[in-house]
């Protein structure tokens, strides 16, 4: 059984009482950190994260190879079985993008992301 540091579900930040998490809560918060990081930000691990600047937030993405990269990524989440549809709505003027994922199937149960 993983279990995780319960983080505010808005703001991503530690609350006033530190509490643990496990099951559909761990793994949605541990997809949710994984696809608001940028790859290289976390300094004691450059290789976790997405590569938005690389691939995403650019002129003209290619939304297979976006979708792609973002399925691969959220596998690697101990509990992640099975990603059946990612929505991706990328503004191109701000290089800003919306990602919703409805019905992750996890070791314990589905989930939905949006981020």
């Amino acid at each position: 059984m993983s279990v995780d540091i319960a983080l505010n579900h808005d703001t991503h930040d530690l609350p006033p009482v530190i509490g643990l998490i496990d099951g559909q809560a761990r793994i949605r918060q541990q997809i949710e950190i994984l696809l608001l990081t940028f790859k290289g930000e976390w300094f004691l691990d450059v290789t976790f994260g997405i590569p938005y600047f690389e691939y995403i937030l650019i002129k003209g993405p290619r939304r297979a190879q976006v979708e792609a990269i973002l399925r691969s990524e959220i596998r690697q989440v101990p509990g992640v079985l099975r990603i059946p549809a990612i929505d991706i709505k990328i503004d191109n003027y701000t290089r800003k993008a919306r990602i919703t994922i409805n019905d992750i199937e996890t070791t314990h149960g589905n989930i939905d992301v949006v981020v």
